[in-house]
């Protein structure tokens, strides 16, 4: 099944779920596309917003509300704890020393998102912690394996 989503509830959603640049070549590698409407004028998917609507899925929320939003969070939250921060990219200086940086959705990212929908189903709060929890110790399991004798 695949992953729909909306984005147009969200408050001014053009300006905090994309950007746009006369230059898309200067900024990090991602899917630009030129408007139709505007030819020079290059536009793409926020990666904040790109990761929010993946998170959905492994958050197992359907979207953001008001109603939810601290639901979310928390359960972001909750995930990064056992995964790390999401959102990773990676500066090339002029030598071509290269240079990786990470680092976590803020909780005010989150929150001018509210309005994301996707048709991803709710997974009760309960049901998400103990697969959260499973998930976590099968994790911690195999990262304290013992390493096989060769034989």
């Amino acid at each position: 099944m695949s992953l729909d989503f909306d984005l147009t509830a969200i408050p001014d959603y053009m300006n905090v779920c994309y950007e746009s640049s006369t230059d898309p070549y200067k900024h990090e590698p991602g899917d630009w596309y030129e408007q139709d409407d505007a030819p020079g004028v290059w536009v793409r998917m926020r990666p904040v917003t790109h990761v929010l609507i993946f998170a959905t899925m492994s958050l197992g929320m359907p979207g953001i509300t008001e109603k939810n939003v601290n639901e979310f969070i928390m359960r972001k939250r909750l995930n990064e704890a056992f995964s790390g921060a999401d959102l990773s990219w990676h500066e090339t200086d002029d030598d071509g020393n290269v240079t990786h940086h990470s680092r976590t959705i803020t909780t005010d990212e989150i929150r001018a998102h509210v309005g994301l929908r996707t048709n991803v189903r709710y997974e009760p709060q309960a049901r998400w912690l103990k697969g959260l929890a499973e998930n976590g110790l099968s994790h911690v399991a195999r990262q304290n394996r013992k390493p096989r004798k060769a034989v």
